[in-house]
């Protein structure tokens, strides 16, 4: 059972969150794809805004037990989701990230989305996002962490790709996210 802020989910219930429903408005979503990233992606959680949704997308090729995300879950300020992916085809998950990201970008709220992965191949939503919504800034990164630390730091996705390795400022921001 998971604890506190953490629920499981499938897609079909996760909330459309607008001004005026009742509900919190959610304007940063960190979309997480465990099977490619790994546990260590969570690394970070504990800095989420507390209007921010972290859906954490896992399936049986990512051998991790929803009891093991528990307790770097349930450090975030953010409302934590995991959605077990079902599809069983070859990316699978992928279209399924893909699904969820474009119902979140059409939610008035969304001011950011951060996709956690290594996979370049969702460089397109970031592209499709830039077209549709130029006022959604979106993230791709390997963890929280940096996702968190380029939203906080105001670059758009193109400012984090090029300063991440080189700037000055980013690395000391992420040296002091890290100290905390």
């Amino acid at each position: 059972m998971l604890r506190k802020n953490c629920e499981q989910t499938n897609l079909q219930e996760l909330p459309l969150e607008y001004k005026g429903a009742g509900k919190p408005v959610i304007t940063h979503y960190y979309m997480i794809d465990l099977e490619n990233v790994g546990i260590k992606a969570l690394r970070g959680i504990d800095l989420t805004e507390e209007n921010a949704e972290v859906v954490i997308f896992i399936s049986n090729a990512a051998h991790i037990a929803t009891t093991e995300l528990q307790d770097d879950i349930c450090t975030a300020k953010a409302r934590v989701k995991t959605f077990f992916c079902g599809a069983t085809c070859k990316n699978g998950m992928d279209f399924e990230i893909a699904a969820f990201f474009g119902e979140i970008l059409k939610r008035e709220d969304t001011e950011r989305i951060s996709i956690i992965s290594n996979d370049k191949g969702y460089q397109a939503l970031t592209d499709y996002a830039m077209r549709v919504r130029k006022s959604v800034s979106v993230y791709l990164a390997p963890s929280v962490m940096e996702a968190y630390a380029a939203a906080s730091a105001g670059y758009s996705y193109k400012e984090y790709e090029m300063r991440k390795d080189n700037a000055v400022d980013f690395k000391q921001l992420m040296q002091a996210l890290e100290s905390q």
